[in-house]
């Protein structure tokens, strides 16, 4: 079976008086003795957010005692130890993934572009969750589409389900934070760093983090008096490439800064940065500044608050979700559309608009960290997030999570098997069939319904109830019948 071609009769979920969608195994037919292991799909080998994220929900996993299979999305392979149950094998170039255990079930979190989600098929007792973050104010409808072939959809953020749910039915998308990696947990802050000031920004795309405004800024707020003038800017960008040093000069000038020199007191660091030595250069500044237009987490800002830093980011994104006006510098903004140069994937955010801020605000925002710098480091602020997205409070809320399954929460009911095409191939190897000459253009972004017939969105939710697929199934057939009589 194909992650789009789903057991209908067996995928199903009840609806409680209101008529709204319950949770998984709201009916309390969950057995806690059936034996599930998580298969967790993600960049594990890469660099960058989505590799970083993967990791930490692993160990999330793993402090709550979650068997869990690490495939990598980059390598198609298997990273790491597999549990003893678990049989990872090779055939035809693609991977296999059984079970060795009687009853065993497999529950999939696919953590990375949907797209990719063609590249595995699977039967028996196995229930798909596609893991996504939106950054901008809108979803993707291609990203949807593919996302509506799963029994739910996982994100990190109130501001991402929101997003998620303008395009997915609620009942399908479901919070799970991201988690704090534990090697910070241990750190402390550098009591020594009071007596020096350094903003540090990270730009692996200089237009995308806004850095040429930065640069502006902060030196215009040097100039002014609203930073100290000694203070320092850690600008960290793409390894070996000038032309991001020339284009954040090009970007500071639009304005004109006068006689104040573009990098006086800048520093650019290029290199490609593990997410260890991310945690290190962390450590070396006093204020994370990030002016990105779109957030889908900002986990530069999530590490930085987890080692007592002050930050000052936009308010708006996912990035809400752990940063308040109490515990760091918000920024107010503005919505506009990215321009398409700045977009790292212009279909995918066309027509999307984005959080901004004004040269003003940002200025607004250096100031305010200057003087709420004690105030920011304050150790019970520290404390409460780590509280909050612990490995260990994030796995907690993965086990609640898994427990509400029941079996009629899965594809099917026999042994789980899943099967995984080349990734890097996806193109080659998941081609489509080819398009009868008849067939109508669709539209470059179009609206879910426009490209998909609003009957396979009715199929996929009478597909969560048993009764009222069984009795469709009656009416279809009555219905074919009678036509057949005539």
């Amino acid at each position: 079976m194909t992650a789009s071609g789903m057991d209908d009769e067996k995928n199903g979920q009840d609806r409680s008086a209101d008529g709204r969608f319950a949770e998984p195994g709201a009916t309390g037919s969950h057995d806690e003795s059936v034996p599930q292991t998580l298969l967790w799909f993600g960049r594990f080998s890469g660099f960058g957010g989505l590799s970083d994220a993967a990791l930490a929900y692993v160990e999330a996993c793993h402090a709550a005692d979650l068997p869990v299979v690490m495939i990598d999305t980059t390598t198609t392979e298997q990273v790491g130890p597999a549990p003893k149950h678990v049989v990872v094998t090779k055939s035809n170039g693609n991977l296999v993934v059984r079970s060795q255990r009687g009853g065993e079930r497999f529950v999939t979190v696919f953590h990375d572009s949907p797209e990719l989600l063609r590249c595995f098929d699977f039967e028996g007792a196995v229930r798909n969750i596609g893991f996504i973050v939106s950054e901008t104010k809108a979803f993707p409808p291609q990203w949807a589409l593919r996302l509506m072939d799963c029994h739910e959809v996982w994100t990190a953020s109130d501001f991402n389900v929101q997003n998620i749910s303008q395009s997915i039915p609620p009942f399908m998308v479901h919070k799970v934070p991201h988690s704090l990696p534990s090697a910070l947990l241990a750190s402390a802050p550098d009591a020594d760093r009071q007596q020096s000031l350094t903003f540090g920004t990270l730009a692996s795309r200089r237009d995308r983090r806004r850095v040429g405004q930065l640069v502006r800024v902060f030196q215009k707020a040097r100039a002014s008096g609203e930073i100290p003038s000694n203070a320092e800017l850690v600008i960290k960008t793409s390894p070996t490439n000038m032309e991001d040093i020339a284009g954040v000069c090009r970007d500071a000038d639009l304005a004109g800064l006068g006689e104040v020199r573009m990098l006086e007191n800048v520093r650019f660091l290029q290199s490609r940065l593990t997410r260890q030595d991310v945690w290190e250069w962390l450590a070396t500044i006093d204020v994370l500044v990030s002016t990105e237009w779109g957030k889908g987490w900002d986990l530069p800002a999530f590490y930085a608050m987890a080692m007592g830093k002050a930050c000052v980011s936009t308010g708006f994104g996912g990035n809400t979700e752990f940063m308040t006006k109490e515990n760091s510098v918000l920024m107010d903004h503005y919505l506009d559309y990215p321009d398409p140069e700045e977009a790292v994937n212009t279909k995918l955010y066309s027509g999307h608009k984005a959080g901004f801020v004004t040269d003003e605000n940002l200025a607004n925002g250096l100031r305010e960290a200057v003087e709420r710098r004690e105030a920011l480091a304050r150790p019970e602020l520290r404390k409460a997030l780590i509280e909050k997205f612990s490995p260990e409070s994030i796995g907690v809320r993965l086990r609640e999570r898994l427990s509400n399954y029941a079996i009629y929460d899965y594809y099917g009911n026999g042994a789980p098997v899943i099967t995984i095409r080349p990734f890097r191939n996806v193109r080659t190897a998941a081609a489509p069939a080819p398009v009868p000459a008849q067939a109508a253009t669709v539209s470059p972004s179009p609206h879910p319904a426009t490209e998909r017939p609003l009957v396979h969105f009715i199929a996929k939710s009478l597909a969560r109830h048993p009764r009222l697929f069984k009795g469709a199934q009656i009416v279809y057939g009555t219905v074919r019948g009678k036509r057949a009589e005539r």
